[in-house]
């Protein structure tokens, strides 16, 4: 098992998917249910491996064993918020603390752990950038005139599980 790759998806996929509503701690019963089957990612490490065949026959696999578990879940009136199988392959879901034991348990489960709260620091981007120094340019007019008439796109292309930091 490539342990950055897991130990990235395990400790950035919870924020990405926490409330936004108050910084730090914990959100209240909500879980992350992490399955035993590799993520598709782990097996097919490179963008050209991901769009294979093999890849998203690997991907329905993964995904048919959660609609297995996912049903176990209602059947438990857990409910279910979301599911990821590509970087992590897990399952979010709304529990009370007392029946945390009871998710490790099924079959399939290899951890089940707490949902953060997350929050993004974006107030430092621009001294990074050094952002204070192009507004001050005649040209920009200061920080109220810059950006004026700019206008932005994003293009996600999606994770580079190739990347060196997924590779420590």
């Amino acid at each position: 098992m490539r342990l950055g790759l897991w130990f990235c998806a395990a400790a950035l996929l919870p924020c990405a998917f926490a409330q936004r509503s108050a910084p730090g701690g914990l959100v209240p019963n909500q879980y992350v249910v992490i399955l035993e089957d590799a993520p598709v990612a782990q097996r097919f490490h490179s963008r050209a491996q991901l769009r294979t065949p093999a890849a998203a026959g690997y991907r329905q696999q993964s995904e048919s064993k959660q609609a297995a578990l996912k049903r176990d879940l209602a059947g438990r009136n857990i409910r279910v918020t979301g599911s990821v199988t590509t970087v992590l392959n897990a399952i979010f879901v709304i529990a009370p603390p007392d029946r945390v034991d009871e998710l490790k348990r099924l079959p399939g489960v290899v951890a089940v752990r707490p949902m953060r709260r997350g929050k993004r620091d974006l107030n430092k981007a621009t001294v990074l950038m050094k952002a204070p120094a192009a507004w001050a340019l005649t040209a920009i007019g200061g920080q109220e005139n810059a950006g004026k008439g700019i206008k932005i796109a994003v293009l996600d292309t999606g994770i580079d599980q190739t990347h060196p930091a997924f590779d420590r």
